[in-house]
């Protein structure tokens, strides 16, 4: 497994914020995960927060969910990337990027 990384406080309350004002507009999120560049402690000055929303409401085909949860972040002016969920689908084998949120996450 690899090595986990400390977020940046600054990074860390911007996904606090995000969680508050996803959840004020009606998403139950079950567990949030920073992957990706961030987790691994090399962002670029360009690098958005790769977040993985964890959600037994995120089932199938979650275009519109996630799509609502990106304009979010845009209205508080935050550059996240949601990428959602279902706890099963977490747990896939043969899902690279389930692998890469456990690994770093």
């Amino acid at each position: 497994m690899a090595k986990k990384k400390t977020l940046d406080r600054k990074i860390r309350n911007q996904v606090y914020k995000y969680l508050a004002f996803i959840k004020r507009n009606g998403f139950r999120i079950e567990k949030a995960i920073v992957f990706g560049s961030f987790a691994k402690g090399n962002p670029k000055p360009w690098s958005d927060i790769d977040l993985c929303l964890v959600s037994p409401r995120f089932k199938g085909d979650n275009l519109e969910q996630a799509a609502q949860l990106a304009f979010l972040a845009h209205k508080i002016g935050l550059f996240i990337e949601p990428h959602l969920f279902h706890p099963h689908d977490l747990k896939e084998k043969f899902d690279p990027l389930a692998d890469e949120i456990k690994k770093y996450g």
